[in-house]
């Protein structure tokens, strides 16, 4: 099958809308996370903030890497070539800062959206480096 222009940005509109539901059913939804779970979550302190300066860096590397992550959805869309290496980079940074966060409760339903977004980001990222698709962004 050959793959157009608009097939790709589908599959990067798709990464992209999924990845946002994802993030965001549980703060819009949060009776679908048992009560239980939440409370043992906010009593759990994994580090002691001393200064209280964590909690900003926590939100500058987050604010960072949803930048590089919008900037890169947005260059793929465009066929922006940088945007291929950004948008690796948006996908595997947040894995080596996730294991620095502590334990994490999401609901069933926000788990199976993030995992379809990864399902398609990592048939974006196979076929960006193939051709057809690598050829769009040479031009």
């Amino acid at each position: 099958m050959l793959i157009t222009k608009n097939v790709f940005r589908t599959l990067v509109i798709s990464s992209a809308v999924l990845a946002l539901f994802a993030e965001s059913i549980d703060y819009f939804f949060p009776n679908l996370v048992p009560a239980e779970l939440r409370n043992a979550l906010q009593e759990f302190e994994p580090l002691e903030d001393k200064n209280g300066y964590l909690q900003y860096i926590e939100l500058g590397v987050a604010l960072t890497l949803t930048l590089a992550w919008l900037v890169s959805v947005v260059g793929l869309f465009s066929f922006w070539s940088p945007a291929r290496a950004l948008f690796v980079a948006s996908l595997l940074v947040p894995i080596v800062w996730a294991g620095t966060l502590g334990p994490q409760v999401m609901s069933g339903q926000s788990e199976a959206l993030m995992l379809l977004s990864l399902f398609f980001a990592g048939i974006i990222t196979a076929i960006m480096y193939l051709q057809p698709v690598s050829g769009y962004f040479r031009k």
